[in-house]
């Protein structure tokens, strides 16, 4: 084995202080605040799951929505999970749908490529109307965000 992957195998088996928690919530959100999707992610996990911070699902989608309005495919694929079930935002499966649409046009195979079967899982609950509504805002969701930046 070499030496980076026995440390990363040995700091993975070294319990997390309170201080070390407090520090990556601290770096986390001083990212986030200054725009990084990754960081917006990652403290929408945090909030999502308890990570440091008391678990609180409207805080969650506030911080997924930063990272997934900058096209971050996790914070989309986690804010229509949210939508779905309704934790943290009103249940809205047409909402629900148009994220996990975005998140499967960028995927490739991955931790998310979810985003297919959980769209396709839900269009059986969906009416025609309701699917073409989420198709539709997906459109102008990729209109008004072009991958170039324009």
């Amino acid at each position: 084995m070499n030496k980076a992957l026995l440390l990363a195998l040995a700091l993975a088996v070294i319990p997390i202080t309170d201080d070390a928690q407090v520090s990556d919530l601290e770096q986390t959100r001083a990212l986030a605040e200054q725009g990084n999707a990754l960081a917006q992610w990652r403290l929408g996990v945090m909030y999502d799951n308890g990570e440091g911070v008391p678990e609180d699902d409207a805080e969650a989608v506030r911080w997924y929505r930063l990272a997934a309005e900058q096209g971050l495919v996790p914070a989309q694929f986690n804010l229509g999970v949210k939508y779905a079930n309704g934790r943290g935002v009103p249940q809205d499966y047409v909402l629900a749908y148009m994220w996990w649409n975005l998140a499967a046009a960028q995927e490739h195979e991955g931790p998310y490529e979810g985003a297919r079967t959980n769209k396709a899982a839900i269009e059986k609950r969906m009416t025609r109307e309701q699917i073409a509504e989420a198709q539709r805002l997906s459109r102008e969701w990729i209109e008004a965000h072009p991958p170039d930046g324009n």
